[in-house]
């Protein structure tokens, strides 16, 4: 079992174990080609776990992390001081996998896998804890948001079946060539998203009064989208295991390997790789009562009161919107499906042979 607290963790799991010699069917999920040429005649894995935690500006120790976010300790850092907050949690379960070495130095992988991403952009930490719980004592009014990039809250979950084949492409003197490509099927548990576009505007309270409502300020104006998709729960294996919805997505790899001086044990002196990750997508039907984009225009005075929205469940925002003035609705807000892409990254890999069994990697 191997966690990893990374400092920012963006379609990266497993690092350390990913691309190593010996590494055997883990190593295909990061690049395909590793198929080929494989070390072993077959290599079966029957579990790992990689969870990984990342932001940009809260930091805690790992001895204490696990009970950190048992507590709202972890939301009051996140949320504290002034600037965007952009974060993301992950979970990676790799399941029952097998990777079987073929004739000709090719092989083949057929392999299971479930993720799950908790992703935060660009959030403004004030506006959200306005909403959250009451900050008069926090800010001081008037706050001004005037956001040229969009906020965005999204949560996704699915489980990957693919098959994979690797082949050696060149082998000619000191340099050596394989490549790779994964066939994936989709199974979506669930999508929940928040977006917040294009935000120009100012909160404000009344000053005679220090506990009342905060306000976004006549004048406010952006674009508010929710949508909830699946079953998306506790990104736990269960809830995986429940697929809604569905989709295809590839990956695609090549390996090359300088191999002067090499032998069957470290065959090559350097190793460049990249691999195209995550082509694909998955399409969710949408529910519509809780799903919907709205262009937001406060005219009215005091302002919208952002204690509208405490205490309210994501499943009931939708219904919260469409009954303010405030308020308009898109015309897209009934379409029943939702295509959601997968995260898609290019990795480039290079390991370098210095002695014996000592490489070193990036």
């Amino acid at each position: 079992m191997f966690f990893s607290f990374s400092g920012w963790s963006q379609s990266f799991s497993f690092p350390g174990t990913r691309q190593g010699n010996y590494t055997g069917v883990q190593s295909v999920f990061f690049n395909p080609a590793q198929a080929a040429d494989s070390r072993y005649k077959f290599d079966l894995n029957l579990f790992g776990i990689n969870a990984g935690l990342a932001n940009n500006k809260a930091s805690f120790s790992l001895g204490s992390v696990f009970s950190t976010f048992s507590s709202n300790d972890a939301l009051n850092s996140l949320f504290s001081g002034d600037g965007r907050i952009s974060g993301q949690t992950q979970m990676d379960l790799v399941g029952p996998s097998l990777l079987i070495s073929l004739p000709k130095k090719s092989g083949i992988a057929i392999t299971s896998r479930l993720r799950g991403q908790f992703n935060i952009t660009d959030l403004d930490g004030k506006l959200a804890k306005s909403i959250l719980n009451d900050v008069n004592s926090e800010i001081t009014f008037p706050y001004t948001i005037s956001s040229g990039n969009n906020m965005r809250i999204n949560i996704n979950g699915w489980a990957e079946y693919g098959i994979s084949y690797g082949r050696v492409l060149k082998e000619e003197g000191n340099h050596f060539l394989k490549i790779g490509l994964t066939v994936k099927y989709l199974a979506g548990v669930g999508n929940t998203y928040l977006q917040v576009d294009q935000l120009t505007g100012i909160i404000t309270n009344n000053p005679n009064l220090p506990n009342s409502s905060v306000y976004l300020a006549p004048g406010s104006r952006g674009v508010i989208g929710l949508g909830i998709s699946g079953n998306i729960g506790s990104l736990t294996p269960s809830d995986h295991l429940k697929s809604s919805s569905n989709g295809f997505g590839a990956d695609l790899g090549l390996v090359y390997e300088y191999r002067e001086g090499g032998t069957s044990n470290h065959p090559y002196k350097y190793r460049i790789a990249a691999s195209l990750l995550d082509l694909g997508s998955i399409k969710y039907s949408r529910d519509l009562n809780s799903s919907g984009t709205y262009t937001m225009m406060v005219n009215s005075l005091p302002g919208f009161d952002l204690a509208t929205l405490q205490g309210i469940s994501i499943d009931n925002y939708k219904q919260v919107l469409s009954n303010i003035p405030n308020f308009t609705p898109a015309a897209n807000n009934n379409e029943p499906t939702l295509n959601v892409s997968l995260p898609t990254s290019l990795q480039l890999y290079g390991d370098v042979h210095i002695k014996n069994n000592i490489y070193i990697s990036a």
